[in-house]
C-alpha cells in the first residue's frame, strides 16, 4: 500500500499517469511484503483494465490514497486484487480507480523483478499468518539498511 499524505497528491499522481502514461512513486506500506518493501520505488505505466493479468501489480486509488496490490482476477469490468501478505481480497477495483500497472521496482538503487518467485510466494504465506514474522522481518530490514548506510561512506572514502 502506498500512503499519500493528502487525497490531492494522490489525485495529481493519477492525473500525471493519465497525461504522461508513466509515473514513479515510493512505497510506504507493508501489504505487499516480501515482494515490495517500504521505501521501494515503483514505476507505474497507464494501461487499460482489459490488459491486466493475474500476478501483475495494479496501482489504484482507494479512500483518498493509493494502493499497489497484485491482481487475482480480471473480469474485464473490475479487477480483484489482494496484497501479498493479506488474507482477503480487496473490494473490486473499478476502471475509474485504476492508475496503472507496476512495470518496475527499484530497491537500494537496483532494479528488482516485479514477477513473484516461488520463494517469495512461500514467504508471503508465512507473513500472511504471522504479524510477529512481519515485525521480525521489518526489524532485520531496518538493521540492514543502517549497516548499508554506515558501510557506504567508508567504502567511498577508501576509493
Amino acid at each position: 500500500m502506498t500512503d499519500c499524505s493528502t487525497a490531492t497528491k494522490c489525485e495529481l499522481l493519477a492525473e500525471a499517469a493519465r497525461q504522461f502514461g508513466r509515473v514513479r512513486l515510493s512505497v510506504t506500506g507493508t501489504s505487499m511484503l516480501p515482494a515490495v518493501w517500504p521505501g521501494d520505488t515503483l514505476s507505474v505505466q497507464r494501461e487499460p483494465m482489459v490488459a491486466f493479468r493475474p500476478g501483475q501489480i495494479a496501482l489504484f486509488g482507494r479512500d483518498g490514497g493509493l494502493v499497489a496490490h497484485r491482481v487475482v482476477r480480471n473480469s474485464d469490468s473490475v479487477l480483484i486484487t489482494r496484497g501479498d501478505r493479506l488474507r482477503y481480497d480487496d473490494a473490486p477495483v473499478l476502471e475509474e480507480e485504476l492508475v496503472g500497472r507496476v512495470v518496475s521496482l527499484v530497491r537500494n538503487g537496483r532494479e528488482i523483478p516485479v514477477e513473484v518467485s516461488l520463494v517469495c510466494r512461500a514467504a508471503a504465506v508465512v507473513l500472511r499468518h504471522s504479524d510477529f514474522a512481519v515485525r521480525v522481518l521489518l526489524g532485520i530490514e531496518r538493521r540492514l539498511r543502517v549497516l548499508r548506510m554506515q558501510w557506504r561512506p567508508a567504502a567511498e572514502g577508501a576509493a
